[in-house]
């Protein structure tokens, strides 16, 4: 049987790495919603807050560590 090949990690992460994000928001139609502003928070996996502010609606875009 032949020997599995492994991945090697880099295991140093860049610190100025970033995610992107888009939230597009739809209403009970399927239509994009325009016209209001909503309250966007955004959290990570350890409840941390990175956003909390109100966008106007339809697509939103975020840079995230």
């Amino acid at each position: 049987m032949p020997k599995a090949k492994t991945k090697q990690i880099n295991a140093r992460a860049s610190t100025d790495q970033k995610a992107t994000m888009v939230i597009t928001l739809y209403d009970g139609t399927r239509e994009p919603i325009e016209g209001k502003d909503f309250l966007m928070r955004v959290f990570d996996g350890f409840q941390n807050q990175l956003f909390d502010k109100e966008r106007p609606a339809r697509t939103t875009l975020f840079h995230l560590p």
